[in-house]
């Protein structure tokens, strides 16, 4: 009827998770994605990772509609969330909760003993002031009405009387005296492993979940040392280019691009079009002259890229770039196919009026590209394969091993230039990657379509600029 979309790739992923990466690569690219590991379960819900089971157990015990629907609950989130790493927070509610009921069951079984036995104590006590009160008056009336013969006979028997009972209490406070132990030390243990869970928690917001990512820091030997690269390189985009520049990046800065360099970006965090994503991987994949036609095709200005070999910063682009790779090849570039590029915009289109959007879009695009290209330089894009980048050992290697497909693509010439000639580690060569531990292959890197624009202090963020295409005779 037009008023529910179909379901989406996400959804398809969430039951089968083999489904993203065969077909659609921009959703298993997100780290947020990925299935979750046991340390992430345990990162995030350490002591409830071991009351979870267990308040299933009790929940199971007593059935009722309510305890069931807890049930049901706690098993999907605990599949689904296994299955995307996001998914924590649709099971952190079900695991509180049902953990909750574990720690309330175990505290009420193990602290009833105790009151029970501070009930026993107290009692006793009562007894014997009364026991000690009686033998006391007993003792002094006999004292004055008999002779010492038969006090003597007396005293004996109340003596023999209070040893029979000092001995029958003694056993049987021995019988009681473990199980009174083990509810001590389990209450103890629960309330210690609760503070300790209160520490913890403290701690990952504090650490994990309140940092900025826009900042690093990182421990070295001479102390606390912050990187401010990203915000440096922004304020440097916003003060040093045109309000109306545009920059390609990859979709991951989009907003970050946006909103402190206040520029205009070719794809970000809500790109919904698979194909512009597509094209921005088609260019970093490609060589410096392709790659060069198809940003002056979408009017990008300049080019922006995050590398890691001087800092260590390993969520570099490089890092990313097997994803670009898998992105650009999974949607043909309109230049080479128009239909099937449409037809596969209909995988990031729930509506037909947004299809039919998107294909307008995209046939002015490649409309845009053709004319930028020119019929008479013969350019041929050539479709994006994954294996023309990778080793015969299936690795993306940067160092001499590197493919040519790879040494001549843009973001592997954007990334190195000017790093073959520094000294990142002592007593390594110059060019040496710190996060992929190689000497790189290409170390006297040439362009001759861009240009180094802003390079930032420790080197995390690099901008190019793009130069207008030579005058034609």
């Amino acid at each position: 009827t037009g008023y529910l979309g179909g379901w989406t790739g996400r959804f398809y992923s969430l039951m089968d998770p083999t489904y993203a990466k065969a077909h659609i690569p921009i959703i298993a690219s997100v780290s947020e994605h990925q299935p979750t590991a046991w340390s992430s379960f345990f990162f995030d819900l350490h002591l409830l990772c071991f009351c979870f089971p267990a308040g299933l157990y009790f929940l199971f015990r007593r059935l009722s509609d309510q305890r069931i629907f807890v049930l049901l609950y706690a098993v999907t989130t605990v599949y689904f969330a296994a299955v995307m790493v996001r998914l924590m927070l649709v099971l952190a509610p079900v695991v509180c909760v049902v953990s909750a009921v574990a720690l309330s069951h175990i505290l009420s079984t193990y602290a009833s003993i105790l009151q029970k036995y501070a009930l026993l104590d107290e009692q006793q006590q009562q007894q014997q002031q009364l026991s000690s009160s009686s033998s006391s008056t007993s003792s002094v009336s006999s004292s004055k009405q008999k002779k010492k013969s038969s006090s003597s006979t007396t005293t004996t028997s109340s003596s023999a009387s209070s040893a029979s009972s000092s001995s029958s209490s003694s056993s049987s406070s021995s019988t009681f005296s473990k199980e009174r132990e083990v509810a001590t030390v389990v209450v103890l243990g629960v309330l210690l492993l609760l503070v300790l869970f209160a520490f913890h928690c403290t701690w990952v917001t504090s650490h994990a979940y309140s940092s900025p990512s826009i900042v690093l820091a990182a421990k070295t030997q001479q102390g606390m040392r912050v990187f401010d690269d990203f915000r440096e390189a922004y304020y440097w985009l916003r003060q040093n280019t045109a309000e109306q520049a545009r920059v390609m990046s990859w979709w991951d800065y989009g907003y970050q691009l946006a909103v402190m360099a206040n520029r205009t970006t070719l794809v970000d965090n809500n790109t919904w079009n698979n194909t512009h994503i597509a094209q921005v991987g088609t260019a970093m994949a490609s060589d410096e002259r392709t790659a060069h036609r198809l940003l002056t095709a979408l009017h990008a200005d300049y080019v922006l890229l995050y590398f890691g070999g001087v800092a260590g910063y390993s969520s570099d682009d490089i890092n990313k770039f097997l994803w670009m790779i898998r992105i650009a090849g999974s949607i043909p570039h309109p230049l080479l196919s128009s239909s099937s590029s449409s037809s596969s915009a209909s995988l990031s289109s729930a509506s037909a009026s947004a299809h039919l959007q998107q294909q307008r879009s995209e046939e002015a695009n490649a409309d845009a590209l053709q004319a930028a290209v020119g019929e008479e330089e013969s350019l041929k894009i050539v479709p994006i394969r994954e294996r023309d980048y990778l080793t015969r050992r299936g690795e993306l290697d940067v160092g001499p091993g590197a493919t040519t497909a790879l040494r001549q693509s843009l973001l592997y010439k954007l990334s190195y230039y000017g790093f073959g000639q520094m000294y990142t580690v002592q007593g390594q060569p110059p060019g040496f990657d710190r996060v992929r531990n190689r000497e790189i292959g290409e170390k006297d890197i040439q362009l001759k379509y861009f240009e180094e624009a802003f390079t930032s202090e420790r080197w995390l963020v690099r901008i190019y600029r793009v130069l207008p295409l030579p005058n034609r005779s």
